[in-house]
């Protein structure tokens, strides 16, 4: 598998260690402001790793889905018809969604959260043919072959995709990137998620960085940020 995804044509790369549960070695290309987790965690680590964290209210999770649920309608205009939640966990996104009217899909790799949206009525992705949307929020960083998924999502018919991570390769060049979030295999920047997708095949209609302020949990990192983008399938 290429480094950052094959995105890097630049030889440059340096590596650089961070604290953060433990020293995880990353690296890191200064022109395309991407880095790529080389270190190895152990099993299960990142599922572990949320649960070390200190408690976050669920209050957060549902501001945050309706956040992005009127960012998506503010660019795009109109309510998606079948949305698709990869990475979906509880769900929020989804029964949010769905009050609005539109279909629900998901994929999720824990089980026991795969069978509780099952049981809440919606779909498994591998179900449907095609979806509307797909929506990854604070997935993609836990990924090592991103270019490979959002490739894959491009060629499903789907009209829109929704991304948003954390802006953690600002905060590992400016701060030391001492708050590096658990389990996180690839760091981007604002500059880097959008060639990404344009790497991929997609057209980025809006792409933003929100403060700290944004997420209104148990953050107390002044240097967070996060990155949050619509895009749509380039035409060929």
């Amino acid at each position: 598998m290429e480094l950052f995804g094959g995105i890097c044509p630049h030889r440059d790369q340096t590596t650089v260690d961070l604290r953060s549960e433990q020293t995880l070695s990353f690296a890191i290309c200064g022109i395309c402001e991407i880095g790529m987790r080389k270190s190895q965690l152990p099993e299960h680590y990142h599922a572990e790793a949320f649960h070390r964290g200190r408690p976050v209210p669920i209050e957060f999770f549902e501001r945050r889905a309706r956040s992005q649920w009127n960012f998506i309608l503010d660019v795009v205009g109109r309510r998606p018809e079948i949305v698709h939640d990869f990475g979906a966990g509880n769900g929020y996104f989804l029964n949010l969604a769905r009050v609005f009217g539109a279909g629900t899909a998901f994929s999720e790799v824990d089980r026991g959260l795969s069978d509780k949206l099952r049981a809440e009525g919606h779909m498994d992705r591998l179900s449907l043919a095609k979806v509307d949307h797909h929506h990854l929020s604070h997935s993609l960083e836990h990924v090592e072959d991103f270019t490979t998924l959002l490739r894959s999502l491009r060629g499903d018919g789907s009209r829109t995709v929704f991304v948003e991570v954390p802006n953690e390769f600002k905060k590992v060049m400016l701060h030391g990137g001492k708050k590096i979030g658990d389990g996180h295999v690839s760091l981007f920047s604002k500059k880097s998620l959008r060639y990404a997708l344009s790497y991929c095949g997609f057209e980025v209609k809006h792409i933003e960085t929100m403060s700290s302020g944004y997420q209104l949990c148990n953050e107390d990192d002044p240097y967070a940020s996060w990155i949050r983008c619509l895009a749509v399938p380039k035409i060929a």
